[in-house]
């Protein structure tokens, strides 16, 4: 092979090496920023969780009275 020729094809390689070093920085980027929507969105999604679990719990309570549970107006 020629030494042009060896030249040509070390500068394509380089050239693949440089585009994929950019491009595993454009999806660790991109990883990272799915990782942290993924974080919070599972800390919300525990919030509402708990605020329906409490919201049913509140819901028990409140139907689980009846008229005999509950003082007359009068006291």
């Amino acid at each position: 092979m020629s030494n042009d020729s060896n030249e040509k094809r070390l500068i394509l390689l380089e050239e693949r090496l440089a585009f994929s070093e950019r491009l595993n920085e454009t999806l660790n980027e991109v990883v990272c920023d799915l990782q942290n929507r993924l974080t919070r969105l599972e800390a919300r999604a525990a919030l509402l969780a708990r605020e329906l679990e409490n919201l049913r719990n509140l819901n028990r309570e409140a139907f689980s009275r009846t008229p005999a549970d509950e003082k007359p107006p009068h006291y």
